[in-house]
């Protein structure tokens, strides 16, 4: 918000005929708007972990948003992450402790906080290379939610294997839906 402010007030020195006007904090919660969904398309990061080569399989599927714990001008980014963590029914976690730039993790930890997601991304959809990556790993998730995710490790482990950077087959048609201004 502090960012937007001094952009737009730069903007009005560099042309006074343009005379934005700034806006306060959005208070309204998380679930009411599509502000975490642009958050999770900039910064968010679905994965699969499939651990097959140890003595038990382990299998996961999980959201998680990283964020550096203090933004440029030294102000703390817990609060907003902790409402995240909150509606997601997890935790915020530091990490990188120990290193110039510590950050802060929000990471869906439950079936529970997953469903959360899930149903908040439904409502506000992401539109980038994310939502392929969301479909992907809606797939996975629906194996957990049918609780016939250790039956699945291969088809898992084969869907895992074509999101986020190892994604090459990218299609743009759920843009047909990108929001309808004109109805």
């Amino acid at each position: 918000m502090y960012v937007l402010h001094n952009l737009i007030d730069w903007l009005n020195n560099k042309n006074l005929n343009l005379n934005i006007t700034k806006k306060g904090i959005d208070n309204t919660p998380l679930i009411t708007n599509a502000w975490f969904s642009g958050m999770i398309e900039s910064d968010g990061h679905f994965s699969v972990r499939t651990s097959l080569g140890s003595r038990y399989i382990k299998l996961e599927c999980k959201m998680e948003l990283t964020q550096k714990q203090k933004d440029k001008n030294n102000r703390s980014n817990l609060t907003f992450l902790e409402e995240i963590a909150s509606l997601l029914l997890t935790t915020v976690k530091g990490f990188r402790i120990e290193t110039k730039y510590p950050q802060y993790r929000v990471r869906t930890t439950s079936l529970k906080g997953n469903i959360v997601l899930e149903n908040y991304l439904l409502n506000y959809p992401l539109f980038g290379t994310k939502y392929l990556d969301l479909l992907d790993w809606l797939k996975v998730l629906n194996f957990f939610k049918l609780n016939q995710h250790m039956s699945n490790v291969q088809q898992i482990s084969d869907i895992k294997s074509n999101m986020n950077d190892k994604r090459t087959i990218f299609t743009w048609d759920h843009l047909q839906n990108f929001y309808k201004l004109n109805e």
